[in-house]
């Protein structure tokens, strides 16, 4: 079948221009190579800085930032040196909780050469679970009721992050008794991982040890947040 043709000069003009536009911007895409203009770096980083979050509250749990700032993990993908420059800028706050992940997430990014250099703020969760709880059934399920009757908006779904309260997350009055078995039986294994590190010490050297590789940090701050009940 013969392809359609313009109708009138007006549609033929249309045509071709928008033809000419497409090679233009094919030619412009594939041969014209790309450049960023030259700017000096203490340029680059005041307007790198305007990308940052706002300086957290160094006083206020939950605050904290536990994602690294999108504008600057863009940045980072431009070129070699505007991730240079901007790694520094990534992660200014570390939250972490008393937990082995906690310490590893706190490692990882103490041993980076340069993202460790931009962390201003580390702030620990020191919600620690209870020895009742991870031993007890009847103590468990009391506990996670207790939770549910004085805030049931956590029956829909709420979870906190990386504590023990996970475990009693979206609990129901007919819950059967296994899988109250199987999250007491997460919760046990909770409790057991973050005794053992913070009784044999590998926590609190784990955290004077990365502290140690972040020249920025000033502000060590502890919180609490078992306020559920």
């Amino acid at each position: 079948m013969e392809a359609a043709k313009p109708t009138s000069a007006g549609e033929a003009i249309e045509l071709d221009m928008n033809d000419t536009t497409t090679a233009a911007l094919m030619s412009l895409a594939t041969e014209r190579p790309r450049h960023i203009a030259p700017v000096p770096n203490e340029v680059l980083l005041q307007i790198f800085s305007y990308l940052q979050a706002s300086k957290p509250n160094r006083r206020v749990p939950g605050e904290a930032i536990r994602e690294p700032n999108k504008s600057i993990q863009n940045i980072r993908l431009v070129s070699r040196q505007f991730c240079t420059l901007a790694s520094h800028m990534l992660i200014p706050v570390i939250d972490i909780d008393v937990t082995p992940s906690g310490l590893r997430i706190i490692d990882s990014i103490s041993r980076h050469p340069t993202i460790s250099c931009g962390v201003e703020v580390v702030r620990i969760c020191v919600n620690l679970s209870s020895q009742i709880h991870a031993e007890s059934m009847p103590e468990f399920m009391e506990y996670g009721h207790a939770i549910r009757d004085h805030h049931p908006e956590m029956a829909g779904g709420w979870r906190p992050a990386d504590t023990q309260n996970y475990f009693i997350d979206n609990l129901n009055e007919d819950l059967a008794y296994r899988d109250w078995t199987l999250r007491r039986d997460e919760y046990q294994s909770y409790f057991h991982d973050q005794m053992t590190i913070l009784t044999s010490g590998q926590f609190v050297r784990g955290v004077a040890a990365a502290l140690a590789q972040m020249p920025s940090a000033r502000s060590l701050c502890l919180y609490n947040t078992n306020f559920y009940i």
